[in-house]
């Protein structure tokens, strides 16, 4: 069953549950790097304006691989629509988003790929960084994030100038800092309850130190590398390849002089590739911290 099939036949399923209460429509949602994805919403008489988005990729994924039959997979869309029906705490963040003074120490700038963003970046507020753009995020509890498109910058009535200067002074107490990858991958083998030893193996693929940037909810990280002073004091003089491994956080690793930034793009982008969900990727290719000049350029 190819997935137009699929829809027809979840779509059928729903309505025999919801009856003639409900209006089922599903329509492709554009996300980051170019992804579209399947956005199903039940619109119940007594819902207001509030309506879950209920992505339907994965749950198609499910029925192909035979985890999921047709009858489980309507069930599991019920079981997530009522799961996510309009809550007090959804209703007030849905409310505060078009009012500044509530919204102005919730947001955050992101930063994502120009090139792989063109369509997704005309709607929304952004400004260019190299070879990126930064765009802005509304974050509230429990990971919800909300970006910023221009008909909410009028309604808010601020400029651009305002609203990146108000993001970047978030940044500052956003819990971002520096770790050791050895010691982060410790931290990772000890919750997974795996033993430590496999560290030797990674210790030998090492140039030297590698050190992990990114915010304390590790939500859209990589926005860091903005942070000058934070760059400048940890570098203390020292310059470093930037390695952006996902949009959530980047890698430094320190210049020694023996390392080949063409051999650090090859990796990276073969990390991408194998490792990195599309929608996640940030760059094919590592940036540099020059603290000479202490600033972030391109490699090349």
């Amino acid at each position: 069953m190819d997935y137009e099939e699929f829809i027809t036949c979840l779509l059928a399923g729903l309505q025999d549950i919801y009856g003639k209460e409900a209006e089922i429509t599903i329509e492709k949602i554009l996300k980051n790097n170019g992804q579209y994805y399947h956005g199903l919403q039940i619109a119940m008489k007594t819902s207001g304006n509030i309506i879950p988005v209920i992505y339907t990729d994965e749950t198609y994924e499910e029925y192909k691989n035979g985890s999921m039959d047709m009858e489980e997979c309507v069930q599991e869309i019920y079981r997530t629509r009522e799961k996510y029906e309009c809550t007090d705490d959804i209703l007030q963040f849905v409310t505060i988003l078009t009012r500044w003074e509530f919204v102005k120490d919730k947001i955050y700038p992101i930063l994502l790929s120009t090139e792989d963003n063109r369509e997704l970046l005309q709607k929304l507020v952004s400004i260019p960084f190299l070879d990126l753009s930064i765009a802005y995020i509304i974050r509230g509890d429990g990971g919800k994030c909300v970006k910023i498109n221009r008909t909410m910058l009028d309604i808010y009535g601020i400029d651009r100038q305002e609203l990146h200067g108000k993001a970047m002074e978030n940044v500052k107490k956003d819990g971002y800092r520096f770790r050791d990858m050895e010691d982060l991958l410790k931290d990772m083998l000890r919750e997974s309850g795996l033993s430590e030893d496999i560290l030797s193996v990674f210790g030998e693929a090492q140039h030297g130190k590698m050190y992990v940037l990114t915010n304390s909810v590790k939500l859209y990280g990589a926005a860091g590398i903005l942070d000058k002073k934070l760059i400048r004091e940890f570098a203390a003089g020292r310059s470093f390849f930037i390695l952006p491994s996902a949009i959530h956080e980047t890698i430094f690793v320190p210049d020694d002089g023996r390392i080949n930034s063409r051999e650090l793009d090859k990796m990276v982008s073969e990390i991408n590739e194998t490792q990195v969900e599309r929608e996640e990727r940030l760059a094919d290719h590592c940036y540099y911290y020059d603290a000479g000049e202490d600033e972030i350029r391109i490699c090349g």
